[in-house]
This record gives C-alpha cells, sequence and structure tokens, in this order.
C-alpha cells in the first residue's frame, strides 16, 4: 500500500515540480518508540495517570499523553522517536513541521518534552490555515475532501475550454492549459495569509 501510495502522490509532486529526497512516515518509527520511553524512564519523567504514561508538562500545559491504557503509541511518542531518529540521522540545525494550526498544543507538548529529555529541540511549527469548501471543512473521512490530484485536473480542463475559447489556434493548448493550472494553484496559496483559513474557489483561482 505504501509503495503504490507514493508511486502516485509523485505524479502529482511532479505536476507541481516537487521532489522528496526521503519518504519516512509515522509507521517508520513504531519499533523506535521503546528508545524514547527508556529515555523518559532514565529522566524520571513518565507517571501513570489513569493506567495511560504521561509526562507531566509546566507553563499550565496539559500532560502529554505517551502511551494508551492498552499500552499503544499516539501521535507524540511516535513523533519524539522521529526527532531523535532525524537527528542522529541529519544533525539537523533547524527542523520545520509544516502542519495544520489545529496541531498548536501537540507541538507546544512535543517542545516541552523534547528539552525536557534533552533531544534536539530546534523546531519550529509552521503553521497554516484550513482550506475550506463553502466556508465548512473538508474531511476526507466524511467524503466532503476533494484530492489534490482532482483540484489540478479540473483546474486544467477548465483552462483548457478557456483557451478553446479565447485562443484557440494556440499551439500546445494542453501543456499550456496545465501549466496555468498549476501555477494558479501555487499563486492562490502564496497570495493568501498562510496562517488564515482559504475558501476554496475554483473560479477566483484561476
Amino acid at each position: 500500500f505504501r509503495d503504490i501510495s507514493i508511486t502516485e502522490f509523485e505524479k502529482t509532486y511532479q505536476r507541481l515540480n516537487i521532489k522528496f529526497d526521503t519518504y519516512a512516515g509515522e509507521s517508520d518509527y513504531n519499533n523506535k518508540i521503546d528508545d524514547v520511553i527508556t529515555d523518559l524512564k532514565k529522566k524520571n519523567l513518565l507517571a501513570v495517570d489513569n493506567n495511560c504514561q504521561v509526562v507531566y508538562l509546566d507553563n499550565n500545559l496539559p500532560p502529554a499523553l505517551i502511551t494508551k491504557q492498552d499500552g499503544s503509541s499516539l501521535y507524540i511518542s511516535r513523533d519524539l522517536a522521529a526527532l531523535k531518529d532525524r537527528d542522529q540521522k541529519y544533525h539537523f540545525a533547524k527542523a520545520l513541521y509544516v502542519v495544520g494550526g489545529e496541531q498548536k498544543l501537540h507541538f507546544e507538548q512535543l517542545k516541552q518534552v523534547a528539552t525536557k529529555l534533552g533531544y534536539n529541540n530546534n523546531f519550529e511549527h509552521v503553521s497554516f490555515g484550513l482550506v475550506l469548501q463553502d466556508g465548512k471543512k473538508m474531511s476526507t473521512r466524511k467524503g466532503t475532501g476533494k484530492k489534490l490530484e482532482e483540484v489540478i485536473d479540473d483546474a486544467y480542463l477548465k483552462e483548457k475550454n478557456e483557451i478553446g475559447i479565447k485562443n484557440p489556434h494556440l499551439k500546445d493548448i494542453d501543456k499550456v492549459a496545465d501549466q496555468i493550472a498549476t501555477s494558479a494553484l501555487i499563486f492562490f496559496n502564496l497570495k493568501n495569509d498562510r496562517t488564515l483559513n482559504i475558501d476554496f474557489n475554483l473560479d477566483e483561482m484561476l
């Protein structure tokens, strides 16, 4: 599933002229969580609350939930494992997490736990707003989301039709329509304040 997904993602990335050097998802760090738990125990940071393992935090932040009652991991435990691994692999000067603004608390907790552990905590949460449709949040789980590939295709077809009306003799209509569609999408994102929600409108974008 992972290999098939990445192959399909790369088709979309290619259209947007985006390239990644490496892919490492959450599942890549499942086998490294025990090391984090060991580090937390060595620092006497783990506490038990309602049969869950937690780390109590300062500055009025709620406790960071490390493992659930059944012992399974959570986002923060996997992120701590990833943070440790990335520092060992890349010795990064600074890491940027480009994640929605809704995760602000998560990254505040992550930074504080990382600091208490002595992990490289020089990272920043680059937050962004939601992409709304008709003023409502899109959700892939509820079937109200739209794939980026579909958005590009819709924009391409709309632009190709527009060129056909205004400039039917243009050479390479397909190529030009695709370039305009992807450029419009990128500019639409860049012209808006990164932290604010965007109400998606295909006509306005083009």
